[in-house]
């Protein structure tokens, strides 16, 4: 029996990862399982204000719009993108990697958060204040104490109204 051929694909983690969030879409936990942690670079896509950018296949990604509005509009106006799917919730525009730049202008992919030296020290302080830190101004955190280990928790069980 032959193994199955997996076409390539652009592992978006690898590439964008370090500027923009990238994540898993919902159906990878439904392949994979809740707790996943196999790395599957079909199933990432890049979170943006206006929808999802996602691998295509190949040197292609693909950009889904939340709308059929102007972003849609601008996507399909676009002189290298190739409208794969048009609705009435949104399209589906493929386009060359070499493109991102100016589909990330339309898209507005989140970008991970940087923050200098001084702010890093002031969030550790403030982890420190409100409980989370060790107790030695690090700023590790503890892992979440069960209702039972609670202060004034009486029974062993977690109860609905005991949310963390």
């Amino acid at each position: 029996m032959k193994p199955k051929l997996v076409p390539k694909c652009i592992n978006l983690q690898d590439r964008f990862g370090r500027q923009y969030r990238v994540g898993y879409e919902e159906s990878y936990y439904a392949q994979y399982g809740p707790n996943a942690t196999t790395v599957d670079p079909w199933y990432m896509e890049i979170r943006c204000q206006n929808g999802t950018i996602g691998p295509w296949g190949g040197d292609d990604l693909v950009a889904c719009t939340k709308s059929a509005g102007p972003v849609a509009q601008a996507l399909k106006a676009l002189p290298f993108a190739r409208v794969h799917q048009d609705g009435s919730d949104g399209a589906n525009v493929v386009f060359p990697l070499e493109r991102f730049d100016e589909v990330a202008t339309i898209m507005r992919p989140r970008r991970k958060r940087c923050h200098s030296e001084v702010t890093r020290e002031k969030l550790a302080r403030t982890w420190f204040k409100t409980g989370r830190g060790l107790g030695d101004g690090s700023a590790t955190p503890q892992t979440p104490a069960l209702a039972s280990e609670r202060p004034g928790s009486s029974s062993g069980s977690i109860s609905p109204s005991v949310a963390f």
